[in-house]
């Protein structure tokens, strides 16, 4: 629980530093490590969407959504949070996903990979992702750099976006998405998936975080119509539920 409100205080206390420059959005003169022990953000000033991050051992990995460009999902490496480095892409050829990604058609401008999911579980490292038209997909690999097995559709079904997932004490997976409609939780092949309903809202952004005290949730919302209002939800339960949600920001995005 304190990790969790240090990041969450982390986060809120970042945005409130760049709120405080004068600086064009985009047009940094500073960003960075900037050699003397501190750093300005932004860290790298470039376009990494849909950032997910996890720590093994000194080394942390990240991820980026790539869309409709090949190769797809950009794998980054730290030591310090700081200074990253590109991996390489963990999707070699988006025919894996749909031909309709392949060069000769070129259909699916904004589509193929969006946000995903890194997790390292016992030696091993899975990304698991969400596409809009195809469902969800799954990959792993015994080091970072690769090489990754070919994909493996977890949920071919269209509609999928943001996912997370995690494993108990007992080596049970679970997995958890969001979706443009209403789904009751399903159960397949040994996976359990808890399905967050969009009501008249539009949820992304989830990460799904077990503790001792339980498994958290946080998860950005933004209502359609009435205001157009951000909202990040806070949810704590254990496995599939039940859950408490708890609202811990809330900003304008008039």
């Amino acid at each position: 629980m304190k990790h969790l409100l240090s990041v969450l205080f982390c986060t809120c206390f970042s945005i409130y530093l760049i709120a405080q420059q004068s600086v064009e959005w985009g047009n940094w003169k500073n960003w960075g490590d900037q050699g003397d022990g501190t750093y300005i953000n932004p860290i790298i000033p470039s376009d990494y969407s849909d950032i997910d991050c996890i720590r093994v051992g000194e080394d942390y990995y990240a991820i980026s959504s790539t869309f409709q460009f090949s190769p797809g999902m950009t794998l980054l490496h730290s030591k310090d949070l700081v200074n990253w480095e590109i991996y390489g892409n963990i999707i070699d050829d988006l025919t894996q996903i749909s031909e309709d990604l392949n060069w000769t058609r070129m259909d699916r401008y904004g589509r193929g990979v969006w946000a995903g999911t890194l997790r390292h579980y016992n030696g091993r490292f899975y990304l698991f992702f969400g596409t809009p038209d195809e469902g969800y997909f799954m990959t792993s690999a015994s080091r970072a750099e690769g090489p990754w097995e070919p994909l493996t559709p977890l949920l071919p079904e269209p509609g999928w976006d943001d996912c997370t997932a995690m494993w108990d004490e007992n080596g049970k997976a679970y997995f958890v998405g969001t979706h443009f409609a209403q789904d009751p939780i399903r159960k397949k092949n040994n996976w359990h998936y808890p399905v967050v309903r969009p009501w008249n809202r539009i949820r992304e952004a989830l990460f799904w975080e077990r503790t001792i005290t339980g498994i958290f949730l946080p998860i950005m919302e933004q209502e359609t119509g009435a205001g157009g209002l951000s909202v990040c939800y806070l949810l704590h339960g254990y496995r599939i539920g039940p859950y408490q949600v708890k609202c811990f920001l809330r900003i304008s995005v008039q």
